[in-house]
């Protein structure tokens, strides 16, 4: 099958649609497609990625002729994201080709990221959800996420499948936290306000972790100006000795992070998924993730903590976390690892997106 993948950029600083995609291209690979990603800058080459200054949200003149190229040489095509030029071309390439596409929102149809900025994606949503509605099927992280994208096409979308991210594991060895402590807490992922590390700073001051000799990193990619924010918040509530801000790491820099944390924290307002996470959980360390996100299973599991975004809720689960005797914090990482390898792997998203991909195939031949 050839597959083509279209998404406005493909970044290595840990934004997660870029490494969904590209993880999902490699498995796909394996698996015997053959498969191309498209963005805004051109053909992705991983090997020699190039510089992304063409602004996705507006006309880009090779863009439009390469992605044309490329389509009419795809049985399917695959579009992530949402409001960016690149996505809304997309789909009129693949209408005007006669090729079926699918759509993975990658959580934009979740309520309050339909809020924020909302009189821009206002302007757009005509065009986004005639996108939608002609997609042979939206792809959703979660059940989750799916509910938001039936929301969002006001009870009437097009055919969802479910299918979660797969989770990686890197081979050889990493350096490693001490067995058995949870002084090393981590934030892994953009700064955003709707990321909710706001959120996060503040429940780590009044849990009173830093007390126990706790620390918090936080990585990510500055937007929206949070970093200074942040820096400045983290001041505010005294903790500033507590806390180091690290710049964003690529996607392979990312597993040393990890693997120095004893747990890693995701206190988003919402998440379709939330892959770090999951790479966390791999490598058998305790997860907080919030609520509205695909780890709602984390206390069912015993293998962490889910929460609301709220100071309260963070900063207790905090608490529990520095009180887990060691004995529990390893077994809990045991669960961890094997929930993970049982249940989430990118052979297992890349088979079942075959199958999708096929029977997508198939209905739009027939009609």
């Amino acid at each position: 099958m050839r597959i083509l993948h279209v998404l406005a950029e493909m970044t290595n600083d840990g934004n997660g649609l870029a490494l969904f995609v590209q993880s999902l291209a490699e498995a796909q690979a394996i698996q015997g497609d053959t498969v191309n990603i498209f963005t805004n800058a051109g053909l992705y080459d991983p090997e020699n990625p190039s510089s992304h200054n063409a602004n996705p949200f507006y006309y880009n003149k090779d863009f439009a002729s390469g992605l044309d190229k490329y389509a009419r040489e795809a049985d399917i095509i695959h579009i992530h994201g949402c409001w960016t030029y690149p996505v809304l071309a997309a789909a009129r390439t693949a209408k005007k080709n006669s090729i079926p596409y699918i759509h993975s929102p990658h959580g934009a149809f979740a309520p309050v990221q339909l809020a924020y900025s909302a009189w821009k994606k206002a302007l757009v949503k005509p065009l986004q959800q005639t996108l939608c509605r002609h997609a042979s099927f939206i792809h959703a992280a979660s059940e989750l996420e799916a509910k938001w994208a039936t929301n969002y096409l006001n009870g009437k979308p097009p055919r969802i499948s479910v299918i979660p991210c797969g989770i990686e594991r890197p081979q050889g060895n990493l350096p490693k936290s001490a067995i058995g402590q949870t002084s090393n807490l981590l934030y892994l992922g953009r700064l955003h306000p709707l990321k909710g590390v706001d959120i996060l700073l503040k429940a780590f001051a009044v849990s009173g972790a830093q007390d126990e000799g706790a620390t918090l990193t936080i990585c990510g990619r500055n937007e929206r100006g949070m970093l200074n924010e942040l820096k400045k918040q983290a001041s505010e509530l005294a903790i500033e000795n507590s806390v180091k801000f690290l710049s964003p790491v690529s996607h392979d820099k990312r597993w040393e992070l990890l693997s120095k944390c004893d747990a890693l924290i995701l206190p988003s307002q919402s998440e379709n998924f939330g892959m770090t996470v999951g790479e966390a959980l791999a490598l058998g360390k305790i997860a907080i993730a919030t609520k509205n996100s695909y780890w709602q299973m984390l206390d069912a599991k015993e293998i962490g903590f889910t929460v609301e975004p709220t100071v309260d809720d963070i900063s207790k689960a905090l608490v529990k976390l520095i009180a887990l005797p060691s004995s529990e914090r390893q077994a809990m990482g045991q669960r961890a690892i094997a929930y993970i390898k049982e249940n989430l792997t990118w052979d297992k998203t890349a088979s079942e997106l075959h199958t999708e991909y096929l029977n997508a195939i198939a209905r739009y031949k027939n009609g």
